[in-house]
């Protein structure tokens, strides 16, 4: 239970830090003039939904390698961790419909990952 709830923590931090470094160097890539996001270009937002994909891909990964049970369910609440975290961005900021119909996009990533770190950690047959 402990090594669930650690993967499941460590798994949403390293997502959250991959998120942030992937955005910030969207940003140093493509500034933001005038600190106004809603006119901020498509590349930013594409950027953003980069970020997000390799955050919730790599953190639904680490919580299922480092679990022992319950792997697929520790991927996928760190996808809805992620995506819980996006709904309180949607909220406080303007994006558009596109970038918020995509974001249902990122539980599944987190099961990919998760199910990548199944087939890694857990066959015995693989090399």
């Amino acid at each position: 239970m402990t090594r669930t709830v650690v993967g499941i923590l460590i798994g949403v931090f390293l997502a959250m830090f991959l998120i942030v470094m992937v955005e910030l160097l969207g940003y140093r890539l493509f500034p933001v003039l005038n600190d106004d996001l809603s006119n901020s270009a498509a590349s930013n937002h594409l950027i953003n939904m980069l970020g997000y994909s390799i955050g919730s891909f790599v953190g639904g990964f680490a919580a299922a390698s480092i679990t022992r049970v319950n792997r697929e369910p520790s991927a996928v609440i760190v996808g809805l961790a992620i995506f819980a975290g996006l709904i309180a961005n949607f909220l406080s900021h303007w994006h558009p419909l596109w970038f918020i119909l995509v974001s249902l996009i990122y539980v599944p990533l987190a099961w990919l990952g998760g199910k990548l770190a199944i087939r890694i950690f857990c066959n015995p047959n693989a090399k």
